[in-house]
């Protein structure tokens, strides 16, 4: 989602004038999108700026850590903001002008042929499951505020992008690529249309229009939004029409879901695995947290039992990290480094064992982001 807005910027730079160049060295300023959903992104985006800085660029700092952490950014470095919140008036500042006229994305482009044959030419890049789907941008920001997100400080107002633009852009790479698989994106993919008139259920059935054999992914719905469309997604599901669905549990404990402010329970959870998405073939994705504060041992554990019983295909496995101002991090009963290690390491072997495939901080597998040279965008 943040190299949508990361194209946008560079589309801006070129409209105005500007040159883009490959290297920090040639460059008269280094434009840097920060991220600090974690921990461990958050200490990384620190240094990366201040190993800029300590070589003499003229840094600015865009993306989220600006107004996560306003107050380390503010004590660590030196060089301009774009905080991402209030981006449209410090772009503008810095470089003379908006980025509001410059396209923003709504589609990305598949890989056409086959992954492993892909990355075997392509050793450079790092690819991803999705990359052989197209990739539709459907919002942006999330109307939702669980207690261990640092996202939501930074996020704009949340907004649906027009149904008519990714329809356009949706029905075009299907007739360009051959391609029929179509991934749905953003970062509340849930709440689509409650800014305009068509809902996300709405919305699909318009681009299951534009070929028979068209199919769905839906990535990143929030338990909610799939209670409220149950109905709906059951009958899309037993129609075939989508074959994929990365749903956000996070626990599997109604105390600790509870402590998250997720908003539903363990109760709410078996009915969705075992009425709105019992159906043999249907992908289940996930991710879940191990080590959140006051969560014990045996909590954890219902989390693990959760992921066997229904047998997930994809398992996104986070230890927490206390993000700055949130409240999770003032929370009681933070769980040591070594034990949240413990647990995610013995949950791991037993999803696995049970044919989830699992990928978790402690392996490359939860570094798996594709790279800006290989991606058409098609625009807004």
């Amino acid at each position: 989602m943040r190299r949508v807005n990361t194209f946008q910027y560079k589309e801006a730079l070129l409209q105005q004038g500007h040159t883009l160049v490959k290297t920090a060295e040639e460059a008269d300023k280094v434009l840097v999108w920060t991220c600090a959903v974690r921990g461990d992104f958050h200490d990384n985006s620190i240094e990366v700026l201040k190993n800029f800085e300590r070589d003499g660029y003229d840094v600015i700092a865009a993306g989220c850590l600006p107004s996560i952490n306003p107050t380390l950014i503010k004590n660590e470095f030196n060089g301009e903001l774009i905080h991402y919140n209030n981006d449209k008036k410090e772009f503008a500042l810095i470089f003379g002008q908006s980025h509001e006229n410059a396209p923003y994305p709504v589609a990305e482009a598949p890989i056409t042929i086959p992954l492993e044959e892909y990355k075997k030419y392509h050793p450079e890049f790092k690819i991803g499951n999705d990359d052989q789907y197209i990739k539709l941008f459907l919002s942006e920001g999330c109307t939702k505020n669980c207690s261990y997100c640092t996202e939501i400080k930074a996020f704009p107002p949340y907004r649906s992008f027009p149904a008519s633009k990714i329809i356009e852009k949706a029905k075009d790479l299907v007739e360009r690529t051959g391609v029929k698989q179509l991934a749905l994106f953003g970062d509340d993919i849930g709440a689509y249309g409650t800014d305009r008139s068509k809902s996300l259920i709405d919305l699909i059935r318009e681009l299951i229009k534009i070929d028979p054999e068209v199919k769905i992914s839906l990535k990143q719905i929030n338990p909610l939004w799939c209670l409220e469309f149950g109905l709906e997604l059951k009958e899309l599901i037993e129609a075939g029409k989508i074959f994929q669905v990365l749903v956000p549990i996070q626990s599997a404990n109604d105390r600790i879901l509870n402590l998250m402010r997720r908003g539903y329970t363990i109760d709410d959870l078996e009915f969705l695995f075992s009425i709105v998405f019992n159906k043999p073939g249907l992908e289940l994705e996930t991710h879940i947290i191990t080590g959140f504060p006051s969560e014990t041992k045996e909590e954890w554990e219902e989390t693990v039992d959760f992921i066997c019983k229904y047998k997930f295909r994809y398992v996104m496995g986070n230890i927490f990290m206390p993000g700055p101002g949130t409240d999770a991090a003032k929370m009681e009963g933070q769980v040591e480094k070594i034990e949240k290690e413990r647990r995610m390491l013995t949950g791991v072997d037993k999803m696995e064992r049970n044919n989830t495939v699992v990928g978790h901080d402690l392996s490359d597998r939860s570094k798996e982001h594709t790279t800006l040279e290989h991606i058409d965008f098609t625009e807004l």
